[in-house]
């Protein structure tokens, strides 16, 4: 079953229930319209604080603005659009409109979601990398490398989210094979950095106890940092995640007996799955300290900008 297709049947269902969902749809569509602005304007803010300051233009950073650029994608293409099919299906009661509208917004919110996912995938790698080869780093994982890095996961996340178009099986394919392998790689390179730091703690813990013993271990201080911040970001992003793909999985088995309670959380797990792309940007705010202090100066220079007309 093609994203048209399943489109068709989601509509059945949701029209079924239209008089119950009524006021559910609206308030989402509401939601949706109040996260518009807010990630945008926080998603904008990190993208120019890491372009000004030529510090932060890092490996690893390069990483977080493609987090950035995918989650300001949703605020300025998949948040909008999303509202505007609402009120399209609502307006007008044409299937085939808007089945496929819907697709082309399903299309390019699945891509965004690949995007988003990926990154942090190779993030995850990428603090592995540093971890293991922190003598050999800078010259193994460049700026120039990491950037047609992130040029390819666009291109790899468009072609995936098309295949749902064309052939839903391919489509299925991709999903359970390419999330195995992602979520393997992350549990491997988790495991590892663990391990590796576990490591050097005990090192430490006998250059303490040994007096006039020297072992020369790097600060990981930093590191260890980055890496919690890394994996609060990947947790809020399943749990944003988990009841869409839930109530997603309800609605495709149940069909039209799904319950109505069922219906509202995956009208409402859509506006979750947003929220995802506000939330980040404060993430970053909150836990990384030169992104906060370079946010700051960014929106100090344009509201003094803005002073000036």
């Amino acid at each position: 079953m093609s994203l048209n297709e399943s489109c068709h049947f989601n509509y059945q269902i949701v029209m079924g229930n239209i008089k119950d969902l009524h006021v559910s749809i609206l308030i989402a569509t509401i939601l949706l319209s109040l996260l518009i602005i807010p990630t945008a304007v926080l998603n904008l803010l990190v993208l120019a604080a890491v372009w000004r300051k030529a510090l932060l233009k890092t490996p690893s950073n390069v990483f977080l603005c493609n987090l950035a650029l995918s989650d300001l994608a949703v605020a300025l293409i998949g948040e909008p659009a999303m509202v505007a099919v609402k009120f399209i299906a609502m307006s007008i009661n044409n299937v085939q409109i808007s089945c496929y509208i819907s697709s082309a917004i399903t299309t390019i919110s699945v891509a965004l979601c690949f995007v988003s996912f990926l990154t942090i995938v190779l993030s995850t790698v990428d603090r592995y990398l540093a971890l293991k080869f922190h003598l050999t780093y800078a010259s193994r994982v460049t700026l120039f490398r990491v950037t047609w890095t992130c040029v390819l996961v666009w291109v790899i996340s468009l072609f995936a989210s098309l295949a749902g178009v064309f052939h839903n099986t391919t489509f299925k394919y991709i999903i359970t094979v390419g999330g195995s392998v992602c979520v393997a790689t992350m549990a491997f390179c988790y495991t590892k950095i663990f391990l590796i730091l576990r490591y050097h703690h005990a090192k430490i813990q006998i250059q303490r106890q040994v007096p006039g013993r020297q072992i020369s271990l790097p600060d990981l201080t930093h590191f260890r940092k980055s890496v919690v911040n890394l994996f609060c970001i990947f947790v809020w992003f399943i749990v944003s995640y988990a009841s869409f793909v839930c109530a997603i999985a309800i609605v495709s088995s149940r069909g039209i007996s799904t319950s109505i309670h069922v219906l509202r959380i995956w009208r409402f797990s859509i506006v979750l799955v947003c929220l995802n792309s506000t939330i980040n940007p404060i993430v970053y705010c909150w836990r990384m300290t030169e992104i906060r202090e370079a946010m700051k100066e960014t929106l100090m220079a344009v509201l003094s900008k803005l002073k000036c007309y």
